[in-house]
């Protein structure tokens, strides 16, 4: 009996070495590939994620660095489909979410972005780059009483963040052109018609 409890030991001995060895070798697969990445080493930097994979397929940060990599080599369709598939995998997962708000941005498809940032900040409330993209989204598609309420709220929990600061004034302008705009308008129409 005390024979076989040694030998159990072992073997769990063995199994928590071997996954710690395994963790470490992700990490390092990360810090590489981070590390790649920064040099706009792409294609190595996919070559070696992906092969990690192949290792370890239930990995969610290598997926995670997988789809962040297709993002900066412009492969927006590939990121997309790499975040659909972690989204089935990985509801509500703050990493997915800010990967899909990246992307959205990049690809500047905007009422993606918009959904993607409301996603976000349903697990980061406090999240005022994920405002700030929001704002930008309602910016360009020119819904700008939105894009007040969005940049406002950025800069609230972020009072030194710059573009949105910058942009808080680009859509100022913007409202102040609609109000003079929509001013003329109704003093023409009131000339046209008391005549």
């Amino acid at each position: 009996m005390k024979h076989s409890n040694h030998r159990v030991f072992l073997l769990q001995l063995f199994f928590f070495a071997a996954s710690c060895a395994w963790a470490q070798s992700i990490e390092e697969v990360l810090r590489k590939s981070r590390a790649l990445a920064a040099k706009k080493n792409f294609s190595d930097a996919q070559s070696l994620v992906q092969e990690a994979l192949k290792r370890f397929p239930d990995d969610h940060d290598l997926h995670v660095m997988e789809g962040r990599l297709w993002a900066y080599t412009r492969a927006f369709d590939k990121a997309n489909e790499k975040i659909a598939w972690m989204q089935s995998r990985w509801p509500h997962d703050l990493d997915v979410s800010s990967l899909a708000c990246d992307v959205a941005y990049w690809s500047e498809d905007y009422k993606q972005l918009l959904s993607a940032c409301q996603l976000l900040l349903d697990l980061s409330p406090e999240n005022a780059e994920a405002y700030f993209r929001m704002a930008v989204a309602y910016f360009e598609l020119q819904q700008y009483e939105e894009a007040k309420l969005a940049v406002d709220d950025a800069i609230d929990l972020d009072p030194s963040h710059a573009m949105a600061l910058q942009l808080q004034i680009m859509i100022e302008e913007e409202l102040l052109k609609n109000a003079v705009s929509i001013n003329y308008r109704y003093y023409r129409f009131n000339r046209i018609f008391s005549d």
